[in-house]
């Protein structure tokens, strides 16, 4: 016996609502993946970031080392010449 609902028979309705149900959970799971695959990409980006700013911080820091040596060999004719004046003027001073 045919049972029908309306004008379609409901076997028919029953396999198309199934069918719909199944077309609905493939397009959750490929949203749920397709945002899984966006987040692993936003982590991605971030960690790229990360290391970028990190290499730049190491350069930084290189650049800011070499600066410090670079004052301290331009402070060492300075720091001498102080220590000969303070010399010079103990001394003159030491015979007033």
């Amino acid at each position: 016996m045919l049972v029908t609902g309306g004008s379609m028979p409901v076997a028919e309705g029953t396999r198309l609502v199934i069918e719909e149900r199944r077309t609905m959970t493939e397009t959750s799971n490929l949203t749920e993946e397709r945002m899984f695959v966006t987040e692993e990409r936003r982590l991605m980006i971030k960690e790229r970031r990360t290391v970028t700013q990190t290499s730049n911080l190491a350069k930084e820091r290189m650049f800011v080392t070499e600066e410090s040596r670079l004052v301290t060999e331009e402070m060492k004719p300075l720091t001498e010449m102080t220590k000969f004046l303070t010399v010079a003027f103990t001394l003159a001073l030491a015979h007033l």
